[in-house]
């Protein structure tokens, strides 16, 4: 539950907190991270009522131009200070991304039986690949998509949206990141960007790699979640899906292999 208030002096936001993860971030990592300096919605109230938590945060009327969807370097660089930093405390209900074969089949029910062979073969594949990404402990947002960034008026980002925090592997939140170019060239982009502020000990290029496996996984767990629950995902959008993902998945196949 999420409602807007608007003052004499600014609007604000009315949010009922539903998971224990986000719940750790407003009460404990939220300040973390403003001691780093990173820009969050002011969080001016946190109450409890019985087992229900509410929080009071900063509006943002100006969200995140589309021109900066693409790897934009400021982006990039808040994603990697994110995971650079550390916690003593463990994430209740920590959103913990997953990649499995019963993942694979279900997106394939997406398709046109005439690609699952194909399909499953390059999925498969991948999926071998990535295993290390799902074994990870750094802190990621989880959902850090273009939607749910603004910007303040010195042009500043705000990453507004934590209800999925957790564990997993940083190219996860970066390839949620740059859902709108999902290249070779923009992985390359966001690479650089990222190793320049949290070094992973790894190549540009296989960062690039990872960014592009978890762009794959992105769409597994989407199509995913759209099987699961059928009435929150516009068609269109499905059957765009249905029908760019194939060529998509083949460019991404031969860039792994």
């Amino acid at each position: 539950q999420t409602f807007k208030i608007n003052t004499n002096s600014k609007s604000l936001i009315i949010k009922k907190i539903i998971k224990n993860n986000e719940l750790f971030f407003y009460q404990t990592y939220y300040h973390q991270l403003t001691a780093k300096g990173l820009l969050l919605p002011q969080l001016y109230y946190l109450h409890q009522e019985g087992h229900n938590f509410w929080a009071i945060i900063e509006y943002f009327p100006f969200k995140l131009p589309e021109e900066r969807w693409e790897a934009d370097q400021k982006l990039i660089s808040y994603l990697a200070t994110v995971h650079k930093n550390e916690i003593n405390h463990k994430i209740e209900n920590a959103f913990y991304p997953q990649w499995t074969n019963q993942m694979t089949q279900v997106a394939l029910e997406c398709f046109d039986p005439t690609f699952h062979e194909n399909l499953k073969h390059q999925l498969d594949s991948i999926l071998n690949k990535s295993k290390h990404l799902f074994n990870s402990k750094y802190i990621i947002n989880g959902n850090p998509g273009p939607k749910h960034w603004a910007i303040n008026e010195k042009q500043e980002l705000i990453l507004f949206n934590w209800n999925a925090i957790g564990y997993g592997h940083p190219a996860i939140d970066i390839a949620i990141s740059i859902c709108s170019s999902e290249n070779r060239k923009t992985s390359m982009k966001a690479a650089k960007y990222y190793l320049e502020v949290n070094d992973l000990g790894i190549s540009i290029e296989e960062f690039s790699d990872d960014i592009l496996k978890a762009c794959t996984w992105n769409y597994i767990y989407f199509l995913n979640n759209y099987m699961d629950n059928k009435t929150t995902t516009p068609e269109k959008l499905i059957d765009h899906i249905s029908e760019q993902f194939p060529q998509w998945l083949n460019t991404i196949y031969e860039e792994l292999n």
